[in-house]
């Protein structure tokens, strides 16, 4: 009975640990994209910003 139930008890632990490392790995993936579509949109709004000086600039009066 005692092999039994060390038997049971180890399935238990190895399925906990199975669900734990499976919801860190979702964890990670999300943190992750969650991190690249944050850098993705930094690096939008900063060419916005580099076309709009562009535009400035191209409108200046250059005298030679």
């Amino acid at each position: 009975m005692q092999a039994h139930n060390r038997t049971i008890f180890i399935k238990e632990c190895i399925r906990d640990e199975l669900l734990f490392f499976q919801h860190t790995q979702f964890s990670i993936g999300r943190a992750m994209q969650d991190w690249a579509a944050e850098r993705v949109k930094y690096g939008e709004l900063m060419a916005e910003n580099w076309n709009a000086s562009l535009v400035e600039v191209e409108g200046m009066v250059v005298s030679e």
